[in-house]
């Protein structure tokens, strides 16, 4: 078969990014110097490591607009962001982009200007949270990644960690201060689409997901049926339960009154940020789904993430973690799980450390708990 040309524009996007506009940025970055020269004495900055994916473009954007606010960066610059075509550009370009002095996304545009964030960082602004970088090290030089890598270079864990810690510092020092709901306005009300799914009377909306996959935060899958005194506790409260992420909603869920909206036409990144600005409470997996309404500031319940390093900041979570047992039979302490992320190389991700430990995801009444103490 073939491969359809949404495919091939992905994989060549991943190899000029990856492969040809690093080269150019270390040994053909003079075809660029009349470009940056302009640039800079136009006093524009480019906005550079908002990764992809729910979990980095919200808060790294978000700590980008609390840099601002803070005066810890340049008001007088020129903030340009440019984004690859793709369902996180358009939502987040439609609705903050008019914060900054330009905002586009076009894939011509961004592969253009590429050698030039890569290569120039005195136009360019980081505002990443993850110490995974999309720039050329200071030095110019970087080796090849494996395939399929979604960064050029990446620091130590001690050094994501410091990031993380300053982006809590400036949510502590901005805490009244929620950007990515005031700057977008009534564009976060549900559309037209959104009110037709929802119907004419939305009601008191509680958001659920779930983790059935195993990766970085999630060390072990959850269990449908330990949600199911918190799903009934919430019908009992009057809510009206909407799946959400893009997971498939477990057959244990389809006995409830629960709208699909995971696998509704109509579910978008741009209709997740509205959803979850209607919405009174969420029930989420260890995700970057979480960071929604951690960004919004709206109450969420975050379960079985065993990260004790980085919950959402918002005063409004009750985090539930996955525990971690040793082999010996051993729960750890949250000080030694919190060490335990540590304890292997960055290039090994974030990833539970499977072969020594065993994870704990938390039980039915855990759970339970949780939401009773959120929803007081």
């Amino acid at each position: 078969m073939l491969p359809t040309p949404q495919r091939l524009m992905i994989v060549w996007q991943y190899v000029y990014e990856t492969r040809l506009a690093p080269w150019l940025a270390m040994y053909g970055w003079w075809l660029w110097w009349p470009a940056y020269r302009l640039l800079k004495a136009k006093n524009i900055c480019f906005v550079v490591n908002i990764a992809e994916g729910t979990g980095h473009v919200l808060p790294e954007l978000d700590n980008f607009f609390r840099q601002l606010r803070l005066g810890e960066i340049d008001p007088g610059k020129k903030y340009v962001w440019l984004r690859t075509r793709n369902d996180f550009s358009r939502a987040c370009i439609a609705l903050y982009g008019q914060k900054f002095a330009w905002a586009y996304e076009s894939n011509l545009l961004y592969d253009f200007f590429l050698p030039v964030l890569l290569k120039f960082h005195d136009i360019t602004h980081d505002a990443g949270t993850s110490a995974l970088y999309w720039q050329l090290p200071k030095n110019g030089v970087v080796a090849p990644g494996r395939p399929w890598q979604t960064y050029l270079h990446m620091g130590t864990k001690q050094e994501a960690h410091r990031l993380w810690l300053e982006y809590y510092r400036r949510r502590s020092e901005t805490a009244d201060f929620v950007p990515l709901r005031e700057f977008a306005g009534r564009a976060l009300k549900p559309d037209a689409e959104l009110r037709g799914f929802l119907g004419a009377e939305p009601g008191r909306l509680a958001l659920i997901h779930l983790k059935t996959n195993v990766m970085n935060a999630t060390a072990a899958p959850t269990d449908a049926a330990t949600y199911m005194p918190a799903l009934g506790y919430l019908l009992s409260q009057g809510y009206r339960l909407v799946f959400v992420g893009r997971e498939e909603m477990p057959e244990l869920f389809k006995s409830l009154p629960f709208l699909n909206y995971a696998q509704s036409p109509v579910a978008s990144f741009r209709h997740d940020l509205q959803l979850f600005a209607l919405a009174e409470v969420a029930m989420t997996g260890g995700s970057g789904i979480a960071w929604i309404s951690d960004c919004l500031d709206k109450p969420v319940l975050y379960v079985n993430s065993w990260h004790m390093f980085m919950p959402p900041f918002t005063r409004k979570c009750i985090f539930v973690p996955t525990l971690v047992r040793e082999k010996d039979g051993q729960v750890l302490s949250f000080k030694k799980q919190f060490d335990l992320h540590y304890a292997d190389s960055a290039q090994h991700g974030d990833v539970f450390p499977a072969r020594d430990c065993e994870p704990i995801n938390a039980s039915a009444a855990d759970i339970l708990c949780g939401l009773q103490e959120l929803c007081l």
